[in-house]
């Protein structure tokens, strides 16, 4: 029978805030006095639903539902009393208790069992309350089950979720099982525990035995510590409680132990399969056998993660996550930083035969520490966007950093990865500026360290792709890139030695105004270090990078505007600066056996600038005195900086090892503008007025800085020193240094490929009763310039160093650029003022007979058929006119027929029985057509060797110019006005130039030097470039029509502007200055002491090309005073 206790100290029972409620669902509860520093409104919370979350590391309510009730009774605040109500259930059923076992197993709903220091226990499924002095009671006894448990050494839960509660100073000599539960929880208050957990959910925390319990919780502010057997497990989680000094200890043998950190004090710890879910805890010791081991830090910012070591014991520790202390694994230790941007610092470790793995943003090993294992070393610096950027305020810089200034010292192999990507994507559709800026950085850097071990591979690199999309306003990148490995003052010892420094970002900009502007360098670099191999040593800098700006289609209604309507320039620019190093210096390098040393800097980027077309229409009639000014479109690209691969002040001793040192340059560079300002005017439009004027501008520079773009235009034309000369280097060579190897090959390349391509269409029809005018200008700028030095050469700089080469030493120096200038102009003014009668010859041209419609596609036509043109016709004839077929029968596809062709084709004259072009008052029609076509080239190609000691088997020098110029322009003008009376003025004017300013160098050279071979010396100088420079020009016009046309090659002379290069070109005058190309090849003040063949050689045999054609065309036409006039120029030079 129940045993007589003695009550708990008188408690209010009175229901008050803030409460926890037990219900026949587990806890609910509203936080905010329990849990102020949560910040979690008053919402009631379902505990079941929580723990759940918490173990699916989503958050860990659940714990701290209960952890705060011993919260609460450590810190003793003075607070409001607690209570804990549910419904009543009758726990007074025979069977419950025996002499040494309470039993509730038959209990259906959830229980609560306090067990307080009187040596007595209450259960119930009722409220608990927790009062001013920190005893925990049930607040109605009416329904609660009271027990002695001075005998008892059982105690089994009911069938629903259980949580057994020991106040503070509780003893219990027993076992307290729950199986039957769900999501148990045990909750010690009393001071300072060991939990010893032993098998699944089972185990035992000073006398108390429990089995089948899934959550373990510690009392607050004490020292609870947790330790965990090899077959021992918690499905649930632990808990350490508030404050205090907490601790986990996992023991036995597992193949891999796996931390995540939630924060500072929460995480899980995977044994293999089993997952441990912690919080509240301060230090983990993990004295497990494992064979391999991963940490993960938190997903937030950790800034300060160390990793130590004391033998074989090491020690994780941060401020952001639970430090960890473990024993070495067997086989590998991987660190992981997870989400956030993570630093990470290494001490000296000592990891015997254990790989290390390390990923982070930033990894470093200072000064004074040290690295050694005889297995894998592998650090990853990766740093990246993890989802699609979408807004502009979410883009933060990205860096990857690897800082190396200890020692690493392994049997096997090294890798150093810092890779950065980004992944961006904004579009917006205002007329607001969208600007994009960043810094995407990756970098390596190894100072003063010592390095031994197998393959050494080290890659710093940039990649991913950034858009910006704004539709109406301007859109710009501004990002700063580098990729850059940087190795100073080392000593590497290494089978195999493999560096990179890559870019390959995709940038694309589109807007009115679309700009990339992106700076950053590509570089790999040794400076001032020993290097020793017995494989292949490979030095690479690469940028892949590719640049697209884009100034899309827009079409203008102008009766939506009020006029005057300016339309500001469609521009899409690229601006990009930045080297391409990859080099050698103050190093002594060893290279054994049939291997190979590699130094090559590469730069290939793709870079397209293209501002399309703009439309202008009208949907309505406008008013006479409406004024446009269209501004026209304008496109360019801009690059900077050198490409060079070297060996500077070093000594490389290769043995039968073959050296490779290049440059090369192989861009591919588009600028695009296309402009088409069309207006048509109503018919009935009274002194309708109609006026189009597009001017386009595309232009590429390489290795000139033209600052701002208007003056750049200015530069292009005259030659003004508004731009600035900063040539491109691309460079291969050995400086300063002492080189012995099997072969030597060394190249530098351009091939760089540029296009400017300019079309432009302006054409006015406007058509009135009295008074129409009507304006169509065009101006066109296509230019490329380009100023590089391309050398490849072997220079001292004081005393003369040796170069031993046991077989050919190879120095070549290519300029292959394709460089392409092209632009097609068409400028149409057409302008009737007829009191009708064009609208009347309309109307006649719709009642003459046809046989077919040029609309009818492909038919079997026969001599006399008659064939009527649409009124949209563009294939030649006269729109709405009727033609007359002069041939032979053939099948004919009647829409593409050129009907002007007089050979086939007869205008019916009744189609022309009003004369349009006698306008009844004054129609002013004025065509300008004015283009420039222009390619600005001054190149440098030169290979020498200079005070240089070199013997070698074969010798070969070689510079080549084999550049492909060419400069196309297109234009027509037209003007068709006037009137009746001889009054009214019809202009046609159309100016076109094409030119090509050549300034080059191709010189192969030896001076200073003493050269021994034992096979031949070959010095070969070439300049085989093609220049073309082609001029096709048309102007027509109803009275005056003038057309001038210049094509002229101009190499040898100093640049000046086109104008005066015109006036040179006609008459012969000197104004400019001689700067005669160079093609040479020769020995100077060296000693050759020659087995085989010498041989020199020295030729130019460039290909120039001038082609102008001209057509200027004066039809006058009026009832009285008619007058017509026709001049054309042609310049071909």
């Amino acid at each position: 029978m129940k045993k007589s206790v003695q009550h708990p100290k008188a408690f209010n029972i009175e229901m008050l805030e803030p409460r926890l409620l037990l219900s026949a669902n587990p806890i609910v509860e509203s936080f905010q006095e329990i849990m102020p520093k949560a910040g979690i409104p008053e919402t009631v919370v379902n505990v079941d639903e929580a723990l759940d979350a918490y173990k699916n590391l989503e958050n860990k309510t659940a714990s701290k539902l209960v952890q705060e009730l011993a919260r609460y009774h450590a810190k003793k605040q003075d607070q409001q009393p607690i209570c804990i109500q549910s419904d009543f259930f009758d726990l007074e059923k025979n069977g419950h208790e025996n002499q040494s076992k309470l039993d509730f197993s038959d209990i259906s709903e959830d229980l609560t069992f306090i067990l307080d220091k009187d040596g007595s226990m209450s259960v119930s499924s009722i409220a608990v309350s927790i009062l001013d002095d920190g005893t925990i009671s049930f607040s109605n006894n009416d329904t609660v089950s009271h027990y002695s448990i001075e005998n008892v050494d059982s105690i089994t839960g009911g069938q629903g979720q259980n949580t057994f509660l020991l106040d503070e100073n509780t003893t219990f000599n027993g076992l307290i099982e729950s199986h039957l539960g769900e999501d148990d929880a045990l909750f010690i208050l009393n001071g300072d525990n060991i939990w010893q957990i032993d098998g699944l959910n089972s185990g035992q925390v000073g006398d108390i035995l429990f089995s089948g319990v899934e959550h373990l919780i510690g009392g607050g502010n004490n020292q609870d510590t947790f330790v965990f057997s090899e077959e021992g497990h918690i499905s649930g989680s632990i808990d350490g409680g508030w404050g205090g000094f907490d601790t986990l200890e996992i023991e036995g043998a597992f193949d891999t132990i796996e931390f995540t950190a939630f924060s500072s004090d929460a995480g899980t710890v995977t044994r293999d399969n089993q997952t441990i879910f912690y919080s509240g805890l301060e230090p983990i010791y993990d004295n497990t056998d494992s064979t391999n081991r991963i940490i993960g830090l938190s997903n937030n910012d950790d800034t300060d993660a160390r990793l130590t070591s004391s033998g074989n014991s090491f020690t994780l520790s941060g401020s952001t996550f639970e430090s960890i202390t473990f024993v070495k694994p067997s086989e590998s230790l991987h660190i992981q930083g997870l989400s956030g941007t993570d630093t990470i610092t290494l001490e000296s470790l000592d990891l015997g035969d254990t790989a290390l793995i390390i990923d982070a943003e930033n990894i470093i090993l200072p000064t004074g520490k040290e690295i050694t294992t005889s297995a894998n070393i592998q650090f990853n610096a990766l740093n990246k966007d993890d989802t699609t950027i979408e807004t502009a305020d979410d883009i933060i810089d990205r860096t990857a950093n690897i800082s190396i200034a200890g020692n690493i010292h392994t049997e096997q192999n090294l890798s150093l990865i810092a890779n950065t990507t980004r992944d961006i994507n904004i579009s917006i559709t205002d007329a607001s500026n969208l600007s994009l800026s960043a810094i995407s950085d990756a970098i390596i850097d190894i100072q003063s360290a010592n390095i031994t071990a197998s393959d050494i591979q080290i890659s710093a690199a940039t990649d991913g792709s950034i858009l910006a999309k704004n539709s109406l306003g301007a859109a710009k990148n501004e990002f700063t890139n580098n990729a850059q490995v940087i190795i100073e003052n080392n000593t590497i010892a290494a089978n195999l030695l493999d560096i990179k420094a890559l870019r390959d970002t995709d940038y694309d900009v589109s807007g009115r105004d679309a700009y990339n502007h992106i700076i950053g360098d590509t570089q790999s670099w040794i400076n001032q270090s020993t290097i020793t191999t017995t494989s292949d040593i490979s030095i690479l800098a690469k940028d892949e990078s590719s640049f697209k700006a884009n100034s899309s289609e827009m079409i203008f209604d102008l009766s939506l505007f009020t006029s005057p309507v300016i339309i500001e320039t469609a521009s899409a620019r690229n601006y990009l600066s930045g080297n391409v190093t990859s080099g050698l210096t103050d190093t002594n390098i060893t290279l054994t056996g049939e291997h190979a040393l590699s130094v090559v800097a590469e730069k290939a980027l793709q870079v397209s600038a293209t501002a399309a077309t703009n439309h202008l229409t009208s949907s309505s009639i406008l008013p006479s005195d409406y004024s446009i000014s269209l501004d026209g479109t304008y496109s360019s690209n801009v690059l900077l900086g050198h490409v060079k691969a070297f060996v500077e002040t070093s000594d490389i001793s290769a043995g039968t090892s073959n050296i490779t040192i290049q440059a090369k340059e192989v861009s591919a560079i588009d600028s695009r503008t296309t402009i088409a300002a069309t207006s048509d005017i109503n018919p009935l439009t009274l002194n309708g007025y109609s006026a189009t004027i597009g001017t386009s501008i595309a232009f590429n520079a390489l290795g000139w800085d033209p600052g701002n773009a208007a003056l750049a235009a200015i530069d292009t034309l005259l030659n003004t020193t508004f731009a600035s000369q900063d040539p491109m280097d691309v460079q291969a060579y050995i400086l300063d240094s002492k080189v012995s190897a099997a072969n030597i090959d060394m190249d530098s390349s351009l091939e760089t490929k540029l296009n400017a391509t300019v079309s432009n269409t302006s054409k006015t029809t406007s058509s009135a009763l009295f008074g129409a005018s009507g304006m169509s200008s065009s101006g066109i700028l296509s230019s490329n310039m380009l100023s590089t030095n391309v050398k490849t050469y072997i220079d001292n700089t004081s005393d003369a160093q040796t170069i031993q080469v046991a077989g050919t030493i190879d120095l070549s120096a290519d300029d292959n650029a394709q460089i392409y200038a092209n632009s097609k102009i068409v400028s149409s003014a057409i302008i009737t003022n007829d009191g009708g009668v064009s609208i009347l010859n309309d109307t006649i041209a719709e009642v003459i007979s046809a046989d077919f419609e040029t609309t009818d596609g492909t038919q079997s036509i026969d001599f006399g058929n008659r064939i009527r043109l649409s009124d949209d016709y563009e294939n030649g004839g006269n729109k709405g006119s009727v033609y007359i077929y002069m041939g032979t029968v053939a099948t004919l596809n009647l829409n593409e027929q050129d009907y002007s062709n007089k050979d086939l084709w007869k205008e019916v004259k009744a189609t022309q029985i009003l004369p349009e072009g006698n306008n009844l008052t004054d129609s002013n029609s004025v065509a300008l057509g004015g283009m420039v076509v222009r390619n600005d080239i001054r190149n440098k190609v030169a290979t020498y060797i200079n005070n240089t000691q070199l013997a070698a088997g074969t010798v070969n020098l070689a510079a080549r110019e084999v550049a492909r110029i060419h400069a196309i322009a297109d234009s027509t003008a037209e003007s068709s006005g006037g009137s009746a009376f001889g009054s009214g003025q019809s202009l046609a004017v159309n100016g076109v130039i094409a030119t090509n300013l050549i300034l080059s160098q191709a010189n192969a050279y030896i001076t200073n030097s003493n050269i021994t071979t034992t096979g031949d010396l070959k010095i070969d100088a070439q300049n085989t470039s093609t220049i073309d420079a082609i001029n096709t020009s048309v102007t027509t016009t109803g009275d005056t029509g003038v057309g001038v046309s210049l094509a002229f090659n101009i190499i040898g002379w100093e640049s000046q502007n086109v104008l005066f290069n015109t006036i040179d070109a006609l008459i012969g005058t000197s104004i400019g200055n001689a700067q005669p190309d160079e093609v040479k090849a020769y020995i100077l003040d060296t000693e050759l002491d020659i087995t085989g063949n010498l041989s020199l050689s020295a030729i130019s045999q460039a290909q120039l090309t001038a082609s102008v054609s001209n057509a200027s065309t004066s039809a006058a036409s009026a009832l009285m005073n008619a007058s017509g006039i026709a001049v054309s120029g042609i310049l071909a030079s």
